[in-house]
């Protein structure tokens, strides 16, 4: 890892453990770690102060390409998977890759040294708070044990399909943060399931309190958004090819 300031390098380190073994179940965060943590802090861990002009690339660069960037702003790859300017005071991506995002409450915009940028209070994000502390209040908020690949809502019924999820993820987490070998095992065992291992699962939700009405084992993992509802019938698309119809 290396850190520059003002395009120039002034720290740079090796990380103990390596690369991180396994996608996190926590998504991209930008002025806080509102997950599990991943070092000796406790989380959200929020940022006070502006950020501006974010960039993710997933290929290495040089000393004098991040002190040209400083110099003229330009690119450092030709495909960067995240482009965040907040000069239209949001976080919309402007790569080709469309990863945007959704700012918390704790952020407003100000002006920064190139337009505007990202102003961070310090406090907890509103999208990471417990439900009911909203100003917008739930129906319900309720764990699915599984990881949703096609839904589809009709009246007060919503249906999910999607592999199983096996694992606690805050649980996993703390293991990984402290080398627990154990955990890898499980960890492999759910990358298997979310490719396919042993089918699927379709739940039946009520949709106005959360609790799982029905559950139905698939054979195979659904496609992606591949769900329908049509004439008191549910059309499901499955990885394998076939089109599963569930109903009278």
């Amino acid at each position: 890892m290396r850190l520059y300031v003002d395009g120039k390098r002034v720290a740079d380190g090796k990380s103990d453990g390596g690369l991180l073994p396994k996608a996190p179940a926590n998504g991209f965060s930008i002025g806080q770690n509102s997950g599990s943590t991943v070092g000796e802090y406790e989380s959200p861990n929020a940022l006070t102060g502006i950020v501006d002009e974010v960039r993710l690339y997933f290929e290495a660069v040089s000393d004098d390409q991040v002190a040209k960037r400083f110099e003229d702003q330009s690119e450092m790859s030709n495909e960067p998977h995240l482009v965040l300017s907040f000069d239209d005071e949001s976080f919309r991506d402007l790569s080709l890759f469309n990863n945007n995002g959704t700012p918390g409450n704790n952020v407003t915009f100000a002006e920064s040294k190139f337009g505007r940028g990202a102003k961070f209070s310090g406090a907890k994000a509103g999208n990471n708070q417990e439900p009911g502390s909203s100003l917008v209040k739930p129906k319900w908020a309720e764990d699915v044990p599984i990881y949703v690949r096609a839904m589809a809502l009709s009246g007060d019924l919503l249906f999910m399909a999607g592999p199983p999820d096996i694992i606690d993820e805050e649980q996993t987490f703390k293991q990984i943060s402290q080398r627990d070998a154990s955990v890898e095992s499980l960890l492999s065992e759910q990358d298997q399931v979310i490719l396919g291992k042993g089918g699927g699962q379709l739940l039946v939700v009520n949709a106005q309190t959360g609790k799982i009405a029905h559950q139905l084992e698939l054979n195979s993992l659904p496609a992606w958004d591949g769900m329908a509802l049509a004439n008191e019938k549910l059309y499901l698309t499955t990885l394998d090819g076939k089109v599963q119809c569930f109903g009278n």
